[in-house]
């Protein structure tokens, strides 16, 4: 049983190892001042901020232009030019993502009472409702995201509304395997676990990035329809996704794979814009 809680565990640090961590850019006019000499600085080109993977493996040490040896991320900042040696250190709002974790797993509570209610008026109907629980467990997401996430100083750039929006379906999936894993199908736990593993995470993992894309669309640049689409079309996909899971064919796979594309060229189109950003802080439109 515990296989289903090891294949997410990677699965969660392949996720966010694929993000670009947000984090400041802090100088010192002098490393000799800190006793730094033995710590490496990354070279950087005017206007690029280096990504997560030029950092992997290396030490992270923080510098305050002003000589503070215990800087805060509000220190004011110089500009950048090809001759700067910068050390790096990671403002990555690691609480608000615990929390954010946790908000997901609350939502399987209200999801859960929401579920029951359609599921109670199955044998009335005669059709399996089990695709319902898009229309049910999404806009719980979005709802979560809205209240909790967008008014936080900490979110401040459109990659972090794809950050956040995949750390609350994380959440939720978790507490979810949990109950399908341990409650449900006690009996069937190390194929469930496996099942689950390839198809329910990655598709809760992927709702939550292309929510994020729209959301971070309409916040950082303020139209409307993205937020239409930031609730819509997760809520779709999810539908979708469990009307086919009662079908154990191709077209199911190819659908999740066709769900996974769309969430990958909406993360790498992120990517792309913050390449090009001078700051990591953006203005928010919306």
């Amino acid at each position: 049983k515990s296989s289903l809680l090891s294949l997410q565990f990677f699965e969660i640090l392949a996720l966010m190892s694929s993000f670009k961590t947000s984090f400041s850019i802090q100088c010192a006019s002098s490393r000799e001042s800190f006793g730094l000499n033995d710590i490496p600085a990354w070279p950087i080109s005017s206007g690029r901020e280096p990504l997560l993977d030029d950092m992997i493996g290396n030490p992270i040490a923080i510098i305050s232009i002003s000589g503070n040896p215990n800087p805060s991320y509000n220190d004011p900042l110089i500009p950048i030019s090809h001759s700067d040696k910068v050390l790096i250190s990671f403002s990555l709002e690691s609480f608000l993502l615990i929390k954010t974790f946790f908000l997901g797993v609350f939502l399987c509570f209200p999801a859960g009472f929401l579920n029951g209610f359609v599921l109670f008026f199955e044998p009335i109907v005669g059709i399996d409702l089990s695709f319902m629980a898009g229309f049910t467990e999404e806009p719980l997401k979005f709802l979560a995201f809205m209240l909790f996430i967008k008014p936080r100083s900490e979110f401040n750039e459109p990659m972090d509304a794809i950050v956040y929006g995949s750390i609350i379906s994380l959440g939720f999936a978790t507490y979810e395997n949990l109950e399908y894993v341990y409650l449900l199908y006690g009996d069937q736990s190390l194929a469930i676990s496996i099942l689950r593993a390839i198809s329910a995470i990655p598709l809760h993992a992927s709702c939550g990035i292309i929510m994020g894309y729209y959301i971070g669309l309409y916040i950082f640049y303020g139209k409307r329809m993205h937020l239409i689409q930031a609730i819509l079309i997760p809520t779709i996909i999810h539908a979708v996704y469990n009307f086919l899971a009662s079908y154990t064919g191709i077209l199911f796979f190819i659908y999740l794979v066709g769900v996974i594309a769309f969430a990958y060229f909406a993360h790498k189109s992120f990517v792309n814009v913050q390449n090009n950003q001078i700051s990591e802080n953006q203005e928010k439109a919306a």
